[in-house]
């Protein structure tokens, strides 16, 4: 009897391992490939982010692009650079800035956006995208937490200050023996790839005394950004000029110092610049939010579908004044 039962426990325990499995790798899967020339990116691959913020699945071409629905336009195209917020593993193909501005300016609008990017990742790979794509004009979203001084991870590209000079130094992987087994793990089993990213969080995310949590915590220092001005203008040379710099702040707080030098910097060399906080009082105004969706916080986080019409109505708007004026 105690034999039988425990074949039954054991028999349980696999049931459920094997119907979470099945569930999980439906509402979460996907692995981002390293390329030395960019960095991390999505290649040849789907995502799906059921869990955590907002729901979608998001497919990547061979290039590293993301796909936009039914044939695109023909001719050069708008490059869009960018963090998670350009990525928009959040919602639809069809629903992410890019996709709307593709058809508001009926030309191809290639979205490389990854998250986690860095400046420095977006000035390294610019030389490799501009000779990959035929190129007329592009857009590099930026937030304000990416101008903020932090230490440099080895996978993130990177500036050093050479005398006046902002020099990029790209990030290097090391892949150990393992890596092989744990990819294919990965991208096999929604359940290991899953357990991995939490098991990183909590690695990296130190947990308060089990007898202390609810204490008051002292305020965090106020945020501390490095040479704002030096970076914009990295990226605008990166780009050759031909750049329109994308500025998504946090929709729940004031304006920052970084927000004022961009907007100072942007004024005083005449570059292309957009920024979203333009359109927060209207949200406001209609009791409405760019950002947050309903198993996440109002207001919080990435941009929902509201957020990205807005982003696109903007950046349109921006596009159009400059190719009127002949710029591309």
């Amino acid at each position: 009897m105690r034999a039988a039962g425990r074949l039954r426990a054991i028999g349980g325990a696999v049931a459920a391992v094997v119907l979470f499995e099945a569930i999980l790798r439906h509402v979460y899967s996907g692995l981002p490939a390293w390329n030395p020339a960019v960095g991390w990116i999505y290649a040849d691959t789907e995502i799906r982010h059921y869990i955590f913020e907002g729901w979608a699945t998001s497919r990547w071409d061979r290039r590293g692009v993301r796909v936009i629905p039914g044939p695109p336009p023909r001719g050069p195209a708008i490059l869009a650079v960018g963090n998670s917020v350009t990525q928009a593993a959040q919602i639809g193909d069809e629903d992410v800035y890019t996709a709307l501005l593709q058809r508001r300016m009926r030309m191809p609008v290639l979205n490389v956006g990854h998250d986690a990017q860095s400046i420095a990742d977006d000035v390294f790979a610019a030389r490799y995208r501009l000779s990959t794509f035929p190129v007329a004009w592009t857009i590099v979203q930026f937030i304000p937490l990416d101008f903020e001084e932090k230490p440099a991870t080895p996978d993130r590209a990177h500036f050093n200050r050479i005398g006046n000079e902002l020099v990029v130094e790209p990030g290097v992987v090391h892949f150990s023996r393992l890596s092989p087994v744990t990819r294919w793990l990965r991208r096999h089993s929604g359940l290991v790839n899953l357990g991995l990213l939490r098991l990183a969080v909590l690695r990296d995310t130190p947990m308060p005394p089990l007898f202390h949590a609810a204490d008051p915590r002292p305020a965090p220092p106020p945020a501390s950004y490095g040479p704002v001005e030096p970076e914009l203008g990295a990226v605008r040379d990166a780009y050759r000029g031909r750049v329109t710099l994308f500025l998504v702040p946090d929709f729940l707080k004031p304006p920052t110092e970084m927000e004022r030098r961009f907007t100072g910097w942007c004024s005083s060399t005449g570059t292309s610049c957009v920024n979203l906080r333009s359109v927060f009082e209207d949200f406001r105004r209609r009791g409405r939010a760019p950002s947050g969706f309903p198993n996440s916080n109002f207001g919080f986080g990435h941009l929902n579908r509201e957020g990205h019409i807005a982003a696109a109505n903007l950046l349109a708007a921006e596009l159009e004044r400059l190719r009127a004026r002949g710029l591309f």
